[in-house]
């Protein structure tokens, strides 16, 4: 498997040649999911059917389980992915949270990936710690 790094804002990395790659390794799968749940669904022009049912399965007036069980479909048909070995989610305030630990092909991603959370209705991304990614002006990454 061969996946394209992204940077800390999220773009592709370029000029380095091979080492903008990741090669066979957990931290591929673990960007494939990352981005996986990134793309919402009927966002991608070619296919609007792909995508995580944001609003139809996470957000808004559906209980916590359904919201779990939806990021879990969009995250298990990951190519690479083995298996889900933690899940937890929590809702405090309108504000969900998912953290999940996977098991590659290529054996477990460690550290966790970065974690998707949903505060007033705008999804955005965190470290494990639950400090909200920025860019590197100091912007939050809001998705």
């Amino acid at each position: 498997m061969r996946y394209r790094k992204l940077s800390t804002s999220g773009d592709y990395t370029w000029g380095n040649s091979e080492k903008d790659f990741f090669v066979n390794e957990p931290a591929a799968v673990g960007q494939a999911v990352r981005t996986r749940l990134l793309l919402f669904q009927g966002e991608w022009f070619l296919d609007t059917d792909e995508g995580l049912p944001l609003l139809e399965g996470v957000i808004g007036k559906h209980r916590k389980s359904t919201a779990d069980q939806t990021i879990q479909d969009r995250v298990v048909n990951t190519q690479g992915l083995l298996d889900i070995v933690s899940y937890s989610s929590t809702v405090v305030s309108r504000n969900f949270s998912a953290v999940m630990k996977i098991n590659t092909i290529y054996g477990p991603l460690t550290p966790a990936p970065v974690i998707l959370k949903y505060s007033g209705g705008f999804p955005y991304l965190a470290t494990e710690s639950g400090d909200q990614l920025v860019t590197e002006s100091g912007e939050p990454i809001i998705i």
